[in-house]
């Protein structure tokens, strides 16, 4: 199947509004390079942010478990707010998911400085 012609230049035309693909863009989930968007492209053209491939997989698996659907796009502006809103509030909680993760590895690092007794809390900017 062919490339939809008006796809391809919406999606050239955002990259390049948005400073290229993988330029300076890093995932807000694990940290590595990539683009993504976080509500279904159709849905919401402009609701983009930076998800690396797989972490895009991820997000897309949890919004259809949260019941959006890719294909087809709603056909009113309501039914679009209701297929974004459930799009973005899946992505919220995968973004608290990660954060969670982040924050527990942290604070098991940290006990482990203290365990090994570093006195870490005396280092330079670990004060506000």
């Amino acid at each position: 199947m062919a490339p939809d012609p008006a796809r391809v230049d919406r999606r050239r035309a955002n990259r390049q509004r948005n400073g290229g693909l993988g330029t300076g863009r890093v995932c807000m989930y694990c940290g590595s390079i990539d683009w993504s968007h976080l509500v279904p492209e159709g849905i919401d053209p402009e609701a983009a942010g930076n998800a690396c491939r797989t972490c895009h997989l991820l997000l897309d698996a949890a919004q259809r478990d949260a019941g959006v659907e890719f294909r087809p796009v709603p056909a009113t502006v309501p039914e679009r707010i209701v297929a974004a809103d459930r799009a973005l509030a899946a992505a919220l909680e995968f973004v608290a998911c990660g954060l969670r993760k982040r924050a527990d590895a942290l604070e098991r690092f940290l006990a482990g400085l203290d365990a090994a007794g570093i006195a870490w809390r005396d280092l330079p900017g670990t004060r506000p």
